[in-house]
């Protein structure tokens, strides 16, 4: 069985967010009451402060979606048609 995560590692982090960012390793280990390096440890296995979105990321997020909203409706339709091996004949008419 795995070891329960420290309640001490949650109020950090909440502590850090709360501030927006602006206090150092150092003062959050102050206010939690443990060493600044555990701080910097929690901080790096919880991939704090490294998930900030951009304009770019955020419109990368919105092609991914728009192409697997195309992807799901292009499957229900070859699904709705029979499936992908149903043959269409077109009789040319007209030439």
């Amino acid at each position: 069985m795995a070891r329960e995560r420290n309640p001490e590692r949650d109020k950090a982090r909440r502590i850090w967010l709360d501030s927006g960012g602006t206090l150092t390793a150092r003062q959050v280990a102050e206010q939690v009451g443990v060493k600044p390096e555990q701080v910097r440890k929690w901080k790096s296995l919880d991939t704090i402060g490294s998930r900030s979105l951009t304009k770019a990321d955020l419109s990368e997020i919105g092609e991914r979606i728009k192409y697997w909203t195309n992807e799901v409706s292009r499957l229900e339709n070859i699904e709705a048609r029979g499936g992908r091996n149903r043959v269409f004949r077109v009789v040319p008419r007209d030439l």
